[in-house]
């Protein structure tokens, strides 16, 4: 089952027992500091990335905030987050938006997901790496999707940030977008890297 509510941005389809779903039921907006940070980076006319959309709340504020005349392009691996997501940009009328149903890091290959049970009495979907025994998905590296010509990108994929990052070396170095990266050093430690230098 799942509930739609009226947030900050808009209307989303969300799963009750998932952390962001409540969170978005109780509190009508998530990370805020997120969109005090881009109204002040993002104009009218703006091309954004969105790299681990989830159910698609900063793709709908980005949408709203690049308007008509700009486009958002938002990235998620998990097949039913993926079709939450889309559902959220169609149930807010978004035109410019454009999903894809793929996982980004630096090599163009199958890997697997991390297992969800999305029936648990709680569930964090948002905290979904990549792993086993869940969903079997392309890896692609973001530079065969866009090499120029963005303006800001967010990242927030589970530990596998330098992946995506070693993937999309043409395109930061042709546009030098803004990038807004989540860093929590569990998810890297997983994949091998550390946020700390030694």
């Amino acid at each position: 089952m799942i509930n739609i509510v009226e947030a900050k941005w808009g209307k989303f389809m969300v799963f009750p027992n998932d952390a962001l779903g409540q969170r978005l039921m109780e509190e009508k907006d998530f990370e805020p500091h997120f969109y005090q940070l881009t109204k002040n980076i993002i104009n009218e006319g703006s091309v954004c990335l969105d790299c681990g959309a989830n159910l698609g709340y900063h793709t709908v504020c980005l949408s709203r905030q690049v308007g008509s005349s700009g486009k958002v392009i938002s990235f998620e691996p998990l097949r039913l987050i993926f079709q939450q997501l889309n559902g959220n940009v169609f149930l807010n009328n978004l035109r410019n938006v454009t999903c894809i149903n793929v996982a980004l890091g630096n090599a163009n290959r199958y890997i697997q997901m991390d297992s969800v049970n999305f029936d648990a009495s709680f569930v964090n979907i948002g905290g979904t790496k990549i792993g086993n025994g869940g969903d079997i998905v392309e890896m692609i590296k973001l530079d065969d999707v866009v090499t120029d010509g963005v303006d800001f990108v967010k990242i927030d994929v589970q530990g596998s940030e330098v992946m995506l990052l070693e993937g999309a070396q043409t395109l930061i170095k042709n546009s030098r977008p803004i990038m807004f990266v989540e860093v929590e050093e569990n998810w890297l430690r997983c994949f091998g890297y550390s946020s700390t230098v030694s």
